[in-house]
């Protein structure tokens, strides 16, 4: 059977995990800096346990700060507490991004409407204090970055 259509409509269904316990808080990103086409920094772990798998979240942005794309690295070696990790990473999107649909008419958030989520979850919140996280990389696809971590404990005390 030989398809002559793109799809153009699609219905996606996510749903996140419930935890018991808070999410590691005390990995930190030190001495991030730009090298030509590489950023290099180094990961501190300023806890009592270790971080079994280190993962960098790095954020795309184009020049009005709207999201372009997020990808991810996981570095090779954990981190024991108290201890230093360099890394290196060469940012860059995916040759071809196509959005098919950017509409978020949709889009429900533990069941209320994209738009009113944000006013009733966080009614305070100041989208301002946002943007100084991001990073300049301007020349690519791409202007800005945001780098966030993810640290994963694999026995947590």
């Amino acid at each position: 059977v030989e398809l002559t259509e793109s799809p153009v409509k699609f219905n996606l269904q996510v749903a996140g995990n419930v935890s018991t316990s808070d999410l590691y808080k005390q990995l930190n990103l030190n001495h991030v800096q730009q090298h030509e086409n590489i950023l290099e920094g180094t990961l501190f772990n300023g806890g009592l346990q270790e971080v079994t798998v280190p993962q960098l979240l790095i954020s795309y942005y184009d020049a009005q700060k709207k999201l372009i794309w997020v990808d991810h690295k996981f570095l090779r070696e954990g981190l024991r507490p108290q201890r230093k990790l360099s890394f290196d990473f060469e940012p860059k999107l995916p040759k071809k991004i196509k959005v098919i649909n950017d509409q978020m008419d949709y889009i429900f958030i533990n069941g209320l409407p994209n738009d009113e989520a944000p006013k009733k979850l966080v009614p305070i919140r100041k989208k301002e204090l946002h943007w100084p996280r991001l990073q300049a990389w301007p020349g690519k696809d791409f202007d800005f970055i945001k780098i966030e971590l993810n640290s994963y404990i694999g026995n947590p005390i």
